[in-house]
């Protein structure tokens, strides 16, 4: 049978038949390859298969020398992205396949950028798990075939909006700058720095946050985003997989039925009255606030919990000093924080925020109502 997309799996040891199985389908095929000893040998592999590759899963075991091997995985990944860039291979995505729950955080950021996404085989221990996976995979072939088909690469063909609708200067002039790198440069920064981090771009939890609605209980949720700001969502490049809205095109929306009002400085049952007034939809519930928060003017939400929050009800996260001018920082709740639950999800705070974590743990929660 004929497979839309085809992607090569490259592993020393061959011991997940299973969930490759589980990924193909009609539309995707993962083929087994066992690397060959001698480097020489590797290559001239994928010099006679790179035209049939839709994409690349690689594991990284062979770093550690077994089975003979003679290079090592982030050496291959280097090389198949030289050739890439010269011409004499074609595009494709390169997936990190790793059964090594560390190896994200051994690897130096060089070694990171070879890679279009890192997936922990451990992690697809179900159906829905592996399914998700096989959507990322299809996505990241048809993102690539996508950008290598440009003749012309602009923020209006890559991200699917009229650069006149992004307020942010220093982002345009950013973005402009990727477009000039490699297509796999593009791409990881497309990923890392727009659609995985909230700013312009924002997830659909984050959405139900700003707007204080709560998209379990309300049954015109989908007609709200499909009828009423259906103009906001993200329609760019990996938008059959990362389903996203732009907040600059969320907030003209909002200017525009609202002007009296602005929207950060409303409670969620005022956000929901307002557009419930103005689309007619009486089937939106606001969302209601965490029994520790102190407020319900929503903005974010907890990395430990997706539950929405107002930043006064949070922490920042550590390692988000270098964010670009675009990028919102991410937040924990301070019950999360306070209880340590979920913390493998939100890691630590930053140092900025130590002195008043300490003055939050004497007095056990009543967080200082200061917006950030």
């Amino acid at each position: 049978m004929y497979m839309e997309y085809k992607y090569y799996y490259i592993d020393d040891e061959d011991t997940l038949k299973g969930i490759i199985v589980g990924l193909c389908n009609e539309i995707v095929d993962v083929s087994y390859h066992k690397p060959n000893v001698a480097w020489n040998d590797e290559i001239l592999f994928f010099e006679q298969e790179h035209a049939k590759m839709d994409g690349l899963m690689l594991d990284l075991r062979s770093e550690d020398g077994i089975n003979g091997i003679e290079y090592k995985g982030s050496t291959l990944a280097q090389e198949i992205r030289t050739r890439q860039k010269e011409g004499k291979m074609r595009s494709f995505p390169i997936i990190l396949f790793s059964a090594n729950s560390k190896l994200q955080e051994s690897l130096d950021k060089t070694a990171k950028d070879l890679f279009d996404f890192i997936q922990e085989k451990g992690k697809l221990d179900s159906p829905e798990a592996i399914k998700k996976f096989r959507n990322i995979l299809l996505s990241l072939s048809n993102g690539y075939k996508y950008l290598c088909g440009l003749e012309i690469k602009s923020i209006e063909s890559v991200l699917g909006i009229n650069i006149e609708s992004i307020r942010e200067v220093r982002f345009i002039a950013t973005f402009n700058e990727q477009l000039k790198l490699p297509i796999h440069n593009v791409v990881k920064f497309i990923l890392t720095e727009i659609l995985n981090r909230q700013g312009l771009l924002i997830s659909e939890n984050i959405l139900s946050a700003r707007l204080g609605i709560d998209v379990k209980k309300s049954d015109d949720w989908t007609i709200l985003l499909e009828k009423v700001i259906g103009l906001a969502k993200y329609n760019g490049v990996f938008s059959d997989y990362w389903i996203r809205w732009w907040m600059p095109l969320v907030e003209k929306w909002w200017n525009e039925i609202s002007p009296n009002y602005y929207l950060r400085s409303l409670s969620a049952k005022e956000r929901t009255e307002i557009i419930k007034k103005v689309t007619g939809l009486d089937k939106l519930i606001p969302i209601e606030k965490a029994e520790k928060s102190n407020s319900d003017a929503f903005w974010t939400v907890c990395k430990g919990t997706s539950i929405p929050i107002d930043t006064v009800d949070g922490l920042i996260l550590a390692n988000q000093d270098n964010l670009y001018p675009w990028q919102d920082k991410e937040y924990v709740s301070v019950y999360e924080v306070l209880e340590e639950t979920n913390k493998n999800e939100w890691g630590d705070v930053a140092s900025s925020e130590k002195v008043r974590l300490d003055k939050l743990k004497n007095i056990h929660g009543n967080a200082v109502r200061v917006r950030k």
